[in-house]
């Protein structure tokens, strides 16, 4: 190397311009300012975003300079316009856009982003907190609407996904899952239980309750996957039995694989649904009212309970789940309980912190009894 190339490689080296321009590229922004469109790979900045509520098993902090997303931002995506999410966590550690999903991600207008290394042979709190921690990354460059951010998977991916929006209902609006399944608890299996303890992943009833009222769940399957009777039964006994927003979409000659641009529409649709209680609001806040005459069952309760929550996400409902959440913390001496929906009136992510210490021995109650489980079970994470 002579002196002048040698010259010549320190300038390029210390050019701010050049320095900008590549810091440009790690950030997603074009030369001229603009925000980046298309399919490409991003490296965020060291800062780890705040996470309120934190869930034991979890990894929040990550070297996210050393960390890879795929991204893809359709090219009708506008700053004045903001667009939802899809979260897509992979089985394998690589994962790029499939084919045909641009034309719906543009229609749909969602960006699509798939963290790397995050498959089946990465640690499960690997696996949930680096999606997480990447979106809300991805809210800080990009105009995200933050209630229509969707987690989806295959295999172990799709389980995955399911347990973030389980974890993390107040940033989860949706979930599809390709061949992999969980609930939060024990379930009758009706087509024979799997032999590898599948399908289980326990989680505190605060977050439980929040994802049944806020979280719409696709399951994707078919009789060609291997894991097809332990989702129908997880769907039918779990999902449906304790009235969560699930839909199931077998398909004919499906096997343990991706499903196809066909399927992916008829999921989103599925997800992108209002629940049924936002959609006559006037009704759900007279039911509300009608129950403060009779709070005192516990069943009518939990699902009066429910109700204020669900209501308490429309300002219009926030002077109803109001006054019921206060008249049955009353009644029954559990103001704690319901400090989460008072929260939700301001707004309901804030909801997690405020019950954070009514709730938070019963959430390491039962990340203990996970971790065990894992514990017992290493592979009860994977596909």
């Amino acid at each position: 190397m002579t002196a002048k190339n040698a010259k010549e490689i320190l300038i390029f080296t210390l050019n701010p311009l050049k320095l900008t321009l590549l810091a440009m590229v790690i950030c997603g922004m074009r030369a001229d300012g603009a925000l980046q469109t298309g399919s490409f790979r991003l490296s965020f900045d060291g800062i780890n975003p705040s996470i309120v509520r934190k869930n034991a098993g979890v990894q929040y902090s990550f070297d996210l300079s050393k960390e890879e997303f795929f991204i893809h931002v359709p090219k009708n995506h506008s700053p004045s316009t903001p667009f939802g999410v899809l979260i897509f966590i992979h089985s394998g550690d690589s994962m790029e856009l499939p084919e045909g999903w641009d034309r719906i991600l543009a229609s749909r207008k969602l960006i699509f982003m798939a963290p790397q290394k995050a498959g089946n042979s990465q640690a499960g709190g690997r696996r949930l907190g680096l999606p997480l921690i990447g979106v809300l990354k991805l809210m800080e460059k990009y105009a995200i609407d933050r209630e229509r951010v969707f987690a989806a998977g295959l295999s172990g991916g799709g389980r995955t996904a399911i347990r973030m929006a389980f974890l993390h209902p107040e940033w989860i609006s949706g979930v599809v899952s390709c061949c992999g399944a969980d609930y939060i608890a024990p379930i009758q299996w009706k087509r024979g239980p799997p032999k590898d303890n599948y399908g289980l992943f326990p989680v505190d009833p605060i977050s439980a309750v929040m994802a049944r009222c806020r979280t719409r769940f696709a399951l994707i399957t078919g009789p060609g996957d291997f894991r097809h009777n332990p989702i129908l039964d997880l769907y039918e006994d779990g999902f449906v039995k304790n009235r969560f927003m699930a839909g199931l979409f077998d398909i004919p000659g499906m096997g343990h694989s991706l499903c196809s641009t066909e399927t992916l529409e008829q999921a989103l649709e599925f997800i992108e649904k209002k629940p049924a209680w936002m959609e006559n609001k006037n009704a759900v806040a007279e039911r509300i009212l009608k129950t403060l005459t009779n709070a005192g069952e516990p069943e009518t309760i939990e699902s009066a309970a429910m109700e204020a929550w669900r209501s308490a996400v429309d300002p219009e409902l926030q002077r109803y789940a109001a006054a019921f959440a206060r008249s049955v913390a009353k009644t029954t001496g559990q103001i704690k309980r319901f400090e989460f929906m008072l929260a939700a009136l301001d707004d309901p992510r804030a909801a997690s912190s405020h019950c954070e210490g009514t709730c938070n021995a019963l959430t390491r109650q039962i990340s203990r009894e996970r971790m065990e489980l894992l514990t017992q079970n290493p592979n009860l994470d994977k596909k």
